[in-house]
């Protein structure tokens, strides 16, 4: 299947729309290979060979060797916060609440604009990616480690990082109320999921993009709870919002299902530090969905004391903490 998949792509008489149907087949076999098997080279090579075969479901590379939120960026002369004017917008009117998302949404009908909703996001997305691992992470680290001799350059910091996410963060709600206004995101009410709903972002590529645009918002509220803290500001509205943002990337999780088990491993390793306010109960409940994780140091309920530390640990790099530069020590890095 993948040989065929590749030889037809590669002579350029079929368009990707066209193998569609045979794409999803090879991910349908991709699932029931599971992940790879280490004491067998065979079966790793082709569990690799048969994602790399699959980037045309939508027409773009969705290996799964690659990262859709784009770690290695060239920074821009001129981040979207020193130029958008909405920038310049109210605070409250930019903090619009989320829960719309049941209502009719006619702005939202015209395709193009749904597709320049998602895109302008994840445009966004690469700014604040370049610019936290680039440049602030570093910063807030030195802020940080010496925060009585940094006050000046905490609060002229936080004022870039707040006006960063909140032109960010509206960009990305409206992605995705325009996501879910088209049918391209699902929302389904899952009695048995704890929080009582779930969604289903459709394949690998738009659901990475999505929960790495969550997981960028999040690490910008949470960095400005955590340094308002040692200016002796303790604002437990902004740690709702940073929490409200990370509820939302657990009800993707059960969608993981729907991947292949070494796609669905890379997402969840990944939004590892949304878990972080999570409490036990909480995470025994993400930890019972089906992702396949043995092998991989998760293995049930016994091991959420184990796993806890990792993601204190990852949590705290990405959001200045911790010298987000030094390895991680886990076995599931």
């Amino acid at each position: 299947m993948v040989l065929f998949a590749r030889v037809l792509s590669s002579t350029g008489e079929y368009a990707h729309v066209e193998l569609r149907d045979h794409y999803i087949g090879i991910r349908h076999v991709a699932k029931q290979m599971g992940l790879p098997n280490e004491g067998d080279s065979l079966h790793k090579s082709l569990i690799f060979a048969t994602l790399d075969a699959t980037p045309a479901l939508v027409g773009v590379n969705t290996n799964v060797q690659e990262s859709p939120w784009k770690e290695q960026l060239v920074l821009g002369d001129s981040p979207f916060w020193e130029k958008d004017s909405e920038g310049e917008e109210d605070e409250e009117e930019a903090e619009v609440e989320w829960e719309t998302e049941d209502e009719t949404i006619t702005e939202y009908d015209d395709p193009d604009i749904v597709v320049d909703a998602y895109l302008a996001a994840d445009s966004k997305l690469e700014d604040v990616v370049a610019h936290l691992t680039r440049i602030w992470l570093p910063e807030l680290l030195e802020i940080w480690t010496n925060p009585l001799e940094t006050k000046d350059q905490t609060i002229s910091l936080m004022k870039r990082i707040s006006k960063a996410e909140r032109i960010f963060g509206k960009s990305v709600k409206n992605a995705w109320r325009a996501c879910l206004s088209a049918g391209i995101i699902l929302k389904f009410q899952d009695p048995n999921f704890f929080l009582g709903h779930r969604y289903s972002l459709g394949e690998y590529t738009v659901t990475g993009n999505f929960l790495a645009m969550l997981l960028h918002q999040s690490f910008l509220v949470r960095i400005l709870y955590e340094f308002n803290q040692l200016l002796g500001v303790r604002d437990e509205a902004l740690y709702g919002r940073y929490r409200d943002l990370c509820v939302r990337i657990w009800a993707c999780v059960p969608g993981f299902s729907n991947l292949d088990p070494v796609s669905a491993l890379g997402l969840f390793k990944f939004i590892l530090p949304s878990f972080e306010p999570a409490t036990d109960e909480e995470l025994r409940h993400i930890l019972n969905l089906n992702i396949e994780l043995s092998g991989h140091g998760v293995t049930g309920n016994a091991d959420i004391q184990k796993l806890r530390p990792i993601i204190i640990m990852v949590g705290k790099k990405y959001t200045g903490r911790e010298d987000f530069r030094a390895p991680l020590n886990d076995n599931m890095a």
